[in-house]
């Protein structure tokens, strides 16, 4: 368990390893988090309903920032089709696309009341 290996590394004062340790459960999570999205975009049995709620859940526990999340969604969606490197960009791609507006403003939201907070607990705006 990480956590038990980053307590252990801070009880010894080694700051290094638990910046080490913390670096590879961030690393973890983002590519845990790559491969979720993925398999939710290119395989149709999930909902936008249960898609949101795993980009929620990730975000709230601090796997993944709301910017990050919004960068995967959008780069897995664009990557997703036949339309990948095309030009001019086909209309299918923009009818995928609309498929996920709502997901895309619920993180958008979510990225502005957590930048809310921020300002408010710290007066600094992100």
């Amino acid at each position: 368990n990480l956590d038990h290996i980053e307590n252990y590394f801070k009880e010894q004062g080694l700051n290094e390893m638990v910046q080490h340790v913390r670096s590879q459960r961030a690393t973890s999570n983002r590519k845990s988090f790559v491969s979720r999205i993925k398999l939710f975009i290119n395989d149709d049995e999930y909902s936008t309903t249960e898609i949101s709620n795993y980009i929620k859940d990730a975000i709230e526990q601090g796997k993944v920032t709301s910017v990050y999340a919004l960068q995967v969604l959008f780069s897995t969606v664009a990557n997703s089709g036949e339309w990948a490197g095309l030009e001019p960009i086909p209309d299918d791609f923009y009818k995928e696309l609309k498929q996920y507006c709502t997901l895309f403003k619920g993180i958008a939201k979510s990225h502005k009341l957590q930048n809310r907070v921020h300002e408010q607990d710290t007066g600094v705006l992100l």
